[in-house]
């Protein structure tokens, strides 16, 4: 009844906005997210694993819950460990898939792939801007159908990628974890700094944000298109609920 009351006096600012109030129910209770019919998620407890109660529907603005999101690509079924990613950033428009309907989720992603899925996360369109090279690499074919994404990362004086010291870009090799993570840091404007290691204040700001995937057992991996797309997802949309690789644990 009290939550009633103060829903009607909310009034209209209810049905636009859905406010949290934290409840006091143990951390072990399940922290699943809401899933939005747009592919976006709601957090379902906050960072201390208590549960948020909403005065309205968390997905109001999302097209509403629903229980199970559709397959977003033929090869990507319901059971697949980054599944609700990879829906996410198809919902997003970071993502679109191959010309066959398939996204490849196990298929180890490259640098230029990475390069464009940040780019289309993070800058909106502008179809007036018309780039132009300001840094040229050695193996960069301008024309090439990432050759617009690079231009505009280099183009901005903060540019977030960098080639190697052979003044090469290398856009088909395939990127391993700790280069994705200073990638993703940079590109979203965290504050990780070079520790012990070069990648180590990278590699933590992701393990402080539950952003790495189980999948993940060391610096050098090399990441598929899935976990890239979980890193993301649990990133843009603020997931801290699922479970995550430790820095400590991918030291060992």
């Amino acid at each position: 009844m009290r939550n009633y009351l103060l829903a009607v006096t909310i009034g209209a600012f209810a049905t636009v906005l859905a406010l949290p109030i934290s409840l006091g129910i143990a951390k072990n209770e399940l922290c699943e997210p809401y899933k939005c019919a747009d592919g976006m998620r709601v957090g379902r407890c906050d960072a201390n694993g208590t549960v948020i109660e909403y005065l309205v529907d968390p997905c109001n603005q999302h097209g509403g819950q629903v229980d199970t999101l559709p397959m977003s690509f033929v090869d990507v079924s319901s059971t697949h460990p980054n599944a609700d990613a990879i829906a996410f950033v198809k919902s997003q428009g970071i993502v679109s898939g191959y010309a066959d309907g398939t996204f490849r989720p196990d298929q180890y992603i490259n640098r230029a792939e990475l390069l464009k899925i940040l780019v289309l996360s993070i800058q909106t369109s502008n179809p007036d801007f018309h780039c132009t090279f300001k840094t040229h690499f050695s193996d960069v074919d301008e024309q090439a159908w990432y050759g617009e994404y690079l231009c505009k990362v280099l183009w901005d004086p903060d540019a977030w990628v960098e080639g190697y010291p052979d003044g090469t870009f290398r856009p088909t090799a395939p990127i391993n974890f700790v280069e994705a993570a200073k990638i993703l840091d940079r590109a979203l404007d965290f504050t990780g700094t070079e520790g012990k290691t070069w990648y180590e204040g990278y590699a933590r700001q992701l393990a402080n944000r539950n952003a790495i995937p189980l999948s993940i057992k060391r610096f050098d991996q090399s990441i598929t298109r899935g976990e890239m797309a979980e890193m993301i997802y649990r990133l843009r949309a603020n997931i801290q609920s699922q479970p995550s690789r430790t820095f400590e644990e991918l030291s060992v």
